[in-house]
Protein backbone atom coordinates (compact mmCIF):
# COMPACT_ATOMS: atom_id res chain seq x y z
CA UNK A 1 0.00 0.00 0.00
CA UNK A 2 1.56 3.68 -1.20
CA UNK A 3 1.91 5.83 1.88
CA UNK A 4 0.00 8.81 2.56
CA UNK A 5 2.74 11.45 1.52
CA UNK A 6 3.34 9.57 -2.10
CA UNK A 7 2.18 11.88 -4.63
CA UNK A 8 0.68 10.27 -7.73
CA UNK A 9 2.52 9.87 -10.92
CA UNK A 10 3.00 13.11 -13.39
CA UNK A 11 2.73 11.83 -16.81
CA UNK A 12 4.34 14.22 -20.11
CA UNK A 13 1.39 15.24 -22.85
CA UNK A 14 3.00 14.78 -26.05
CA UNK A 15 0.80 15.18 -29.38
CA UNK A 16 2.33 13.19 -32.41
CA UNK A 17 2.68 14.73 -36.04
CA UNK A 18 -0.28 12.92 -37.17
CA UNK A 19 -2.37 14.40 -33.91
CA UNK A 20 -1.73 17.95 -34.09
CA UNK A 21 -2.14 17.97 -38.25
CA UNK A 22 -5.52 16.24 -37.38
CA UNK A 23 -6.25 19.33 -34.77
CA UNK A 24 -5.34 21.93 -37.53
CA UNK A 25 -7.32 19.85 -40.07
CA UNK A 26 -10.60 20.26 -37.62
CA UNK A 27 -9.96 23.62 -36.65
CA UNK A 28 -9.32 24.37 -39.96
CA UNK A 29 -13.20 23.23 -40.83
CA UNK A 30 -14.62 24.58 -37.47
CA UNK A 31 -13.17 28.15 -38.45
CA UNK A 32 -15.40 27.91 -41.86
CA UNK A 33 -18.69 27.17 -40.15
CA UNK A 34 -18.10 29.05 -36.61
CA UNK A 35 -15.67 31.37 -36.76
CA UNK A 36 -11.68 31.68 -36.65
CA UNK A 37 -12.04 33.17 -33.04
CA UNK A 38 -14.24 30.26 -31.44
CA UNK A 39 -11.81 27.36 -33.46
CA UNK A 40 -9.16 29.02 -31.75
CA UNK A 41 -10.98 28.48 -28.77
CA UNK A 42 -12.06 25.03 -29.40
CA UNK A 43 -8.25 24.17 -30.11
CA UNK A 44 -7.11 25.84 -26.87
CA UNK A 45 -9.71 24.35 -24.99
CA UNK A 46 -8.60 19.95 -26.65
CA UNK A 47 -4.57 21.48 -25.75
CA UNK A 48 -6.10 21.92 -21.52
CA UNK A 49 -8.45 19.19 -21.40
CA UNK A 50 -5.22 16.63 -23.11
CA UNK A 51 -3.21 18.51 -20.45
CA UNK A 52 -5.67 16.64 -17.94
CA UNK A 53 -3.92 13.35 -19.23
CA UNK A 54 -0.97 14.56 -17.04
CA UNK A 55 -2.71 12.70 -13.96
CA UNK A 56 -4.62 9.43 -13.51
CA UNK A 57 -4.41 8.87 -17.69
CA UNK A 58 -5.28 5.20 -16.77
CA UNK A 59 -9.12 6.02 -15.87
CA UNK A 60 -9.71 6.67 -19.76
CA UNK A 61 -11.52 3.57 -21.23
CA UNK A 62 -10.18 1.90 -23.49
CA UNK A 63 -10.68 2.75 -27.40
CA UNK A 64 -13.09 0.94 -29.75
CA UNK A 65 -9.81 0.80 -32.40
CA UNK A 66 -7.85 -0.82 -30.07
CA UNK A 67 -7.62 -4.43 -31.92
CA UNK A 68 -6.30 -2.18 -34.92
CA UNK A 69 -2.83 -1.45 -32.88
CA UNK A 70 -0.47 -3.01 -31.76
CA UNK A 71 -0.66 -1.00 -28.57
CA UNK A 72 -3.66 -0.33 -26.31
CA UNK A 73 -5.35 2.42 -27.15
CA UNK A 74 -7.26 4.56 -25.17
CA UNK A 75 -9.95 7.58 -25.34
CA UNK A 76 -11.11 10.72 -23.85
CA UNK A 77 -14.20 13.26 -25.74
CA UNK A 78 -13.62 16.32 -26.01
CA UNK A 79 -16.15 18.78 -26.44
CA UNK A 80 -15.84 22.41 -25.68
CA UNK A 81 -19.74 22.95 -25.12
CA UNK A 82 -22.35 21.05 -24.17
CA UNK A 83 -23.90 21.80 -27.53
CA UNK A 84 -20.58 21.42 -29.59
CA UNK A 85 -18.90 18.72 -31.74
CA UNK A 86 -17.65 15.28 -30.16
CA UNK A 87 -13.87 14.73 -30.90
CA UNK A 88 -12.16 11.38 -29.90
CA UNK A 89 -8.57 11.63 -28.76
CA UNK A 90 -6.65 8.67 -29.04
CA UNK A 91 -3.61 7.96 -26.72
CA UNK A 92 -1.35 5.42 -25.93
CA UNK A 93 0.64 5.57 -22.50
CA UNK A 94 4.35 4.73 -22.75
CA UNK A 95 6.13 3.94 -19.08
CA UNK A 96 10.25 3.47 -21.34
CA UNK A 97 12.45 2.95 -17.69
CA UNK A 98 14.87 5.63 -20.00
CA UNK A 99 12.07 8.75 -19.79
CA UNK A 100 9.36 10.27 -17.96
CA UNK A 101 5.77 8.35 -17.95
CA UNK A 102 4.34 9.75 -21.08
CA UNK A 103 0.67 10.32 -22.77
CA UNK A 104 1.54 10.26 -26.43
CA UNK A 105 -1.99 11.54 -28.41
CA UNK A 106 -1.39 9.80 -31.55
CA UNK A 107 -4.92 10.91 -33.50
CA UNK A 108 -7.67 13.43 -33.13
CA UNK A 109 -11.11 12.20 -35.12
CA UNK A 110 -14.58 13.81 -35.08
CA UNK A 111 -17.05 11.59 -33.18
CA UNK A 112 -19.28 11.13 -36.46
CA UNK A 113 -16.45 9.40 -38.55
CA UNK A 114 -16.84 6.51 -39.93
CA UNK A 115 -15.31 3.91 -38.03
CA UNK A 116 -11.19 3.80 -38.29
CA UNK A 117 -9.90 1.17 -40.67
CA UNK A 118 -7.04 -1.01 -40.50
CA UNK A 119 -5.37 0.75 -43.21
CA UNK A 120 -5.73 4.28 -40.94
CA UNK A 121 -4.71 2.56 -37.89
CA UNK A 122 -1.26 1.16 -39.71
CA UNK A 123 -0.82 4.80 -41.22
CA UNK A 124 -1.10 6.19 -37.66
CA UNK A 125 1.17 3.80 -36.12
CA UNK A 126 3.62 4.59 -38.98
CA UNK A 127 3.30 8.10 -38.41
CA UNK A 128 4.59 7.89 -34.45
Amino acid sequence: MASSDEQPTIWAIRFTKRARADMEAAEDRLAEFIGEEKAEAWAAGLEDEAGKLAQFPTIWQIAEEDKLFKENIRRMLYRRTRSGPAYRVLFVLSQNPDDAPTVFIIHVRHATQAPMTQQEAWEIEASE
